[in-house]
């Protein structure tokens, strides 16, 4: 083989090679599609769950309200709360508009002032 056929042919493998690299490339079959999460603002009168824990109450710290002494940890269970606060006048307003009667004896947990 000639140096001028060698030459030929090493320039007609590298064009052959060159054109099947020019392809399209494939998109990765798994390639996860980010979506943003759609943030829903819960409504007045919706509650949430906090799950069961436990936390610190009280404190060490000198000449604290009695009632506030010692730190110590308290564990609760999972409870729900209302998201958004329920004011006493919304409270009486419901009360009297649908006649609520609460049961058991509430009082004895309320004291106004």
């Amino acid at each position: 083989m000639t140096n001028k056929t060698f030459f030929l042919a090493s320039v007609v493998l590298l064009s052959y090679g060159t054109w099947l690299g020019c392809g399209e490339a494939e998109a990765p079959a798994n390639e996860a599609i980010a979506v943003e999460p759609e943030i829903v603002k819960p409504k007045p009168g919706e509650s949430v769950l906090i799950p069961a824990g436990e936390f610190t109450m009280g404190t060490d710290q000198q000449a604290p309200p009695e009632v506030a002494v010692p730190a110590h940890t308290v564990d609760l269970p999972a409870y729900s709360i209302d998201v958004y606060e329920v004011t006493h006048g919304e409270w009486i307003k419901f009360i009297t508009e649908v006649d609520f009667r609460p049961e058991g004896n509430w009082r004895q947990f309320y004291s106004i002032g």
